[in-house]
């Protein structure tokens, strides 16, 4: 330590130690005000301790182990309310009923308010799930495979025994979606080639070039997926898969020692 601050621990130690307490204070109060806090919501601090049983308290222990949770998307994201409020009547403001079309949690209503956050909204609008469910109001929305507040994504089995609620056999949904799961492990294992022959001190413009060309078909094909377009998917899932397969075995041939002779 140099200068004005070494001179003061010198001549006033008690000062200096006061000044690095306050230092520390002042540090730590502007660290802790600017992180988000769901415990300052009253939302979340009334709805933790609601008694079981009660379809509420039930909500919100499958939120409070969410990425909703995680990320501080908190009840008024969806419900609406005032979480500034403290009385039950004052935070319920607006808060409607699922089943008023008001709400922003109506049935047919819900793809739009995801749609808030997730930019899926905008592939899915293209479906016939949507023109389904706007036109009926009996088509898929988002919770039907996602949850209202897991927000879990469907495994294929779990994808299956969904679709298979309205279409006796999904097996076009079935096949994209197996071909986007494989594509992504085999993007993956490429990345980690391409990390090892770069290590090993191997050119690797080429293979960066077509694993960046891979991502990016990948990237297609999990947008598309919301469009329920089975055939686009699965062609940009293949597209994908192929450019990512072709350059791993690539690197995995020059990498392979050569035979004696």
């Amino acid at each position: 330590m140099h200068g004005l601050g070494a001179g003061l621990l010198r001549e006033h130690p008690v000062w200096g130690g006061r000044i690095f307490l306050i230092i520390g204070m002042v540090v730590g109060i502007l660290l802790f005000w600017s992180l988000p806090r769901a415990e300052a919501n009253s939302c979340v601090a009334c709805h933790k301790t609601l008694a079981d049983p009660s379809h509420v308290k039930h909500s919100f222990l499958e939120w409070e182990q969410s990425v909703h949770a995680r990320n501080q998307v908190t009840c008024n994201f969806c419900h609406g309310g005032d979480p500034s409020k403290a009385e039950k009547k004052e935070a319920h403001a607006g808060v409607l009923n699922s089943n008023n079309p008001k709400s922003r949690v109506y049935y047919q209503t819900i793809p739009k308010t995801c749609g808030a956050c997730h930019d899926q909204y905008q592939a899915f609008q293209q479906s016939r799930h949507y023109l389904m469910l706007q036109k009926t109001g009996k088509g898929p929305n988002c919770a039907t495979c996602h949850g209202a507040m897991a927000t879990k994504v469907l495994s294929l089995k779990e994808m299956q025994q969904t679709c298979t609620l309205c279409h006796s056999k999904p097996y076009q949904a079935y096949e994209a979606l197996a071909i986007v799961r494989k594509t992504a492990l085999s993007v993956a294992l490429l990345k980690d080639a391409l990390g090892a022959a770069k290590q090993a001190g191997s050119p690797v413009a080429a293979a960066e070039a077509e694993l960046g060309q891979a991502q990016a078909e990948l990237t297609q094909a999990k947008r598309a997926w919301h469009t329920f377009h089975m055939k686009e998917v699965f062609d940009k899932g293949i597209a994908a898969y192929e450019h990512a397969q072709a350059t791993k075995n690539e690197l995995d041939r020059v990498k392979a020692p050569r035979a004696s002779p």
